[in-house]
């Protein structure tokens, strides 16, 4: 018998949600690191955690890890949300694959 947490994960319902929120996360991402929009901090004159993270990202994409390390703090736990993400999508396809196998015709 499963437990409470891993029976939500498995539930088809859930899953449907979760892409949903996965596909809308992914369009803003890419709406803000493709859109021409400066952001700036109106706080103050410090760096914020997210200031740099498009210039981060840039820095990723060429393989310059170095560089995108120090162009934002938030990368490293961004980059892992996003695994996970991948890995939620992919774990959730390979369920429905098989509850489709399992299922009589």
């Amino acid at each position: 018998m499963r437990s409470r947490p891993l029976t939500l994960l498995y539930d088809p319902e859930l899953f449907r949600v979760r892409l949903v929120a996965y596909a809308v996360v992914g369009v803003l991402f890419l709406v803000a690191m493709v859109a021409p929009i400066d952001y700036a901090c109106a706080a103050s004159d410090t760096p914020c955690p997210a200031c740099g993270f498009r210039t981060a990202v840039s820095h990723l994409l060429h393989l310059e890890v170095a560089e995108a390390l120090s162009a934002s703090p938030l990368l490293p736990p961004a980059a892992a949300l996003a695994l996970l993400a991948c890995g939620d999508v992919v774990w959730g396809i390979a369920l429905a694959a098989r509850r489709a196998a399992r299922m009589p015709r």
